[in-house]
């Protein structure tokens, strides 16, 4: 878990130093975070995991993550159009 955030720290640090040009790593990040959240929800309804894995810990992890994602969207840069400042 320590490695996903030191990622996460990195390619969002790299970002930061020229946000208008690096809005692809910052929309990859959330695109990632959506799936990463989606992708127990779905196995917790298919599979039935809930015998070795509790569901409010999958529900738990699934919100902060999309917590995440919506605080990376709202914090993108927005696009200009037409090339203006």
């Amino acid at each position: 878990m320590g490695g996903l955030f030191l990622m996460f720290s990195v390619l969002l640090f790299l970002a930061s130093r020229d946000r208008g040009h690096n809005v692809a790593i910052i929309d990859a990040m959330i695109v990632g975070l959506v799936a990463l959240a989606i992708t127990p929800l779905i196995s917790l309804w298919a599979l039935d995991i809930r015998r070795l894995y509790p569901g409010y810990i999958v529900w738990g992890r699934s919100v902060v993550r999309l917590a995440i994602a919506v605080l990376l969207f709202c914090l993108r840069p927005r696009e200009r159009v037409g090339g203006q400042a």
